[in-house]
């Protein structure tokens, strides 16, 4: 459907959740993420089963977590989903309890990794019976089943099963869209098994994708970037960063979280490259997007400063190295390095 008729079905109160499910996805692809949370939370107030509700708060929790970074909120969003089909042992039910789990599972591991992973196999030991047995005939119940079981074996760092399962979603997607998303999900498996080269040509062919919205690119230029760094090949990796950051820099209305560790990473190769000049330019712009109570402000700072005694800046690199110094926020190592910094600075700073 289109946006304008599912437009004229919501203002029309229309009460079926799909409506406002399908209108919040094509939001969301054309970067208009608050206008596609307050669709999703619509969605919420339309009279329900338990499944239904489920999947609409699942949903919900991804695009929270995607637009802000928060968990807090996406973490309560997923529990709620996962009480609502407690008791039900049909087959959707299962699948959307296993997707409500792995964001709960995701969620939860920073702060308790263990418990994550006990969430994580507690869901696969009912989902992935489901799978095998083949009593999942919808195609869309199949490829959300499937995407679900790989996001739970990657919490588990089964990536060989999380890719086998990556690939049989492409095959049972039924638009590009579910494509694109299982390629993408295939590459992070493969770069995290350590499948550098075959990551590398999944990145490569999915950023190719007719239908990728920003949001996607971001991602998949980050993912390539981040693959060929692996692989060695710098000056390749550097390029993809620079698209990555390009493309959140033309979409001000993409999250802005991924943007200082994207302008660092490409410091980082600059500085490898000893482009010192673009390495400069891309440690401040990233000490300017961390917040000076963040150490990694002053890392940033301290590795701008390196680039500005690279390029003969003497001045400008002992007043930086001075201010890390006397940072208290400033991790220890890095105001060390600030004072070998300034020993190795000529006491005639004149430029």
């Amino acid at each position: 459907m289109n946006e304008r008729y599912l437009r004229e079905k919501i203002a029309a109160r229309s009460a079926n959740a799909d409506d406002y499910v399908e209108l919040a996805g094509l939001l969301f692809e054309s970067c208009r993420f608050e206008e596609s949370i307050a669709t999703l939370r619509q969605a919420l107030s339309v009279p329900s089963d338990n499944i239904t509700r489920a999947s609409v708060l699942t949903m919900l929790a991804g695009y929270v977590y995607n637009a802000t970074s928060s968990t807090a909120e996406p973490r309560a969003l997923a529990e709620q989903a996962v009480r609502l089909t407690e008791g039900l042992e049909t087959v959707e039910a299962s699948v959307a309890r296993a997707k409500a789990q792995h964001l709960v599972g995701a969620y939860v591991f920073p702060d308790d990794p263990a418990s994550s992973r006990e969430t994580a196999a507690s869901a696969l030991s009912i989902l992935e019976p489901l799978l095998e047995s083949a009593v999942i005939s919808q195609p869309a119940t199949r490829f959300e089943a499937l995407m679900a079981a790989e996001s739970l074996n990657s919490l588990l760092d089964r990536f060989d099963e999380a890719s086998t399962q990556c690939r049989e979603a492409f095959e049972a997607a039924s638009n590009p869209i579910e494509k694109l998303y299982s390629l993408m999900e295939l590459g992070t498996s493969y770069r995290q098994a350590g499948r550098l080269s075959e990551a590398r040509n999944v990145f490569a062919e999915a950023v190719l994708y007719r239908d990728a919205s920003p949001w996607a690119l971001v991602r998949l230029y980050s993912e390539l970037g981040w693959t060929e760094r692996a692989l060695g090949k710098h000056a390749e990796a550097r390029a993809k960063f620079r698209k990555a950051i390009e493309i959140l820099q033309e979409h001000p209305a993409l999250p802005r979280d991924g943007l200082p560790e994207l302008l660092r990473f490409y410091g980082e190769l600059s500085y490898e490259l000893e482009d010192m000049e673009e390495a400069a330019r891309s440690y401040q712009s990233a000490a300017d997007q961390y917040a000076a109570t963040d150490p990694l402000h002053w890392n940033s700072l301290l590795w701008f400063a390196y680039s500005q005694r690279a390029l003969g800046q003497n001045a400008a690199a002992r007043e930086n190295a001075n201010l890390i110094k006397r940072s208290p926020i400033a991790s220890g190592e890095d105001r060390a390095n600030a004072d070998v910094l300034l020993e190795a600075i000529p006491n005639d700073v004149s430029e």
